[in-house]
């Protein structure tokens, strides 16, 4: 497994939507349940400023690489382990000369 080549920026938000099932009984009354045992996984929107052309090429290089499918190792900030990400989406944007903003959108895996 592949860890994240380049640190992202420390703006980089971090995002929880748990899974829960509902059933509403009527008159208000309802019951939630956790769905499934990995039913809260970070969602994180990394972002990089102020990359070079070569940084930016690694960045590609190595999500291009993976396709969204193949898990990469990261240790975010709040986090004293590494865990396993797959990146679905990322985009980079020329601000100047060799001067890139890098963003990608990834999720956290479970551990197998």
């Amino acid at each position: 497994m592949a860890d994240l080549p380049i640190e992202p920026d420390y703006s980089s938000p971090i995002e929880f939507e748990p899974g829960v099932l509902k059933a509403e009984f009527g008159d208000g009354y309802g019951q939630r349940a956790a769905d499934g045992i990995n039913n809260n996984m970070e969602k994180w929107e990394l972002s990089y400023n102020e990359l070079n052309d070569a940084e930016v090429q690694v960045l590609l290089n190595f999500f291009f690489g993976l396709n969204g499918v193949t898990n990469f190792a990261w240790q975010p900030k709040f986090s004293a382990v590494a865990k396993k990400y797959i990146c679905p989406r990322w985009r980079a944007v020329p601000v100047g000369d060799n001067d890139n903003q890098f963003f990608c959108s990834i999720q956290q895996v479970p551990e197998l």
